[in-house]
């Protein structure tokens, strides 16, 4: 049976307040409750005031994703070309606003460096729109530089942008 309620249609079943509600039993597996947002039998269905929505509204286009939880907006701009990265990389460095400088040796050498202090050490390659580092410990990271603007990021596979500025 559908009833319409504040202009939605409910499904409220085909009891009756006199009619008993089903039963199932299982003597092998026990029944956990869930809790829910349903009306339970004999009662009216929860209805939100007026202008009150009972979902969240869903994310904005260009949001992050559900695997971080973040629904950030992820700032415009356009990935530098093979061409862009090799002339702004090439015997240079970045400082990332997250405190790292990236120093890109004019022959493939790469060290990461944080308060003076080296963290990481490998070679690098551009690649298509990306920047990828082989480690001496064996890992590969490859990064790809958007252009927003004046401002330069730095970003990662994920897709997690950060300030940079080329020095």
């Amino acid at each position: 049976m559908l009833s319409l309620v504040s202009g939605c249609a409910t499904d409220i079943g085909s009891f009756t307040s006199s009619d008993p509600a089903p039963v199932t039993t299982s003597s092998t597996v026990p029944q956990q409750q869930v809790a829910t947002n349903q009306p339970q039998y004999g009662q009216p269905p929860r209805v939100p005031p007026p202008g009150q929505a009972t979902f969240a509204p869903a994310p904005k286009p260009g949001a992050g994703g559900l695997a971080t939880g973040s629904y950030a907006p992820t700032p415009a701009g356009r990935r530098l070309s093979q061409a862009e990265l090799r002339s702004m990389l090439a015997g240079r460095s970045v400082v990332v606003a997250d405190g790292r400088r990236l120093e890109y040796g004019p022959s493939g050498s790469y060290q990461e460096t944080r308060n003076g202090q080296a963290i990481a050490v490998g070679t690098y390659q551009i690649r298509d729109v990306s920047v990828c580092v082989q480690f001496t410990t064996g890992l590969t990271r490859c990064d790809s530089f958007v252009q927003d603007g004046n401002q330069l990021f730095v970003e990662d596979r994920n897709g997690q942008r950060l300030p940079a500025q080329v020095g």
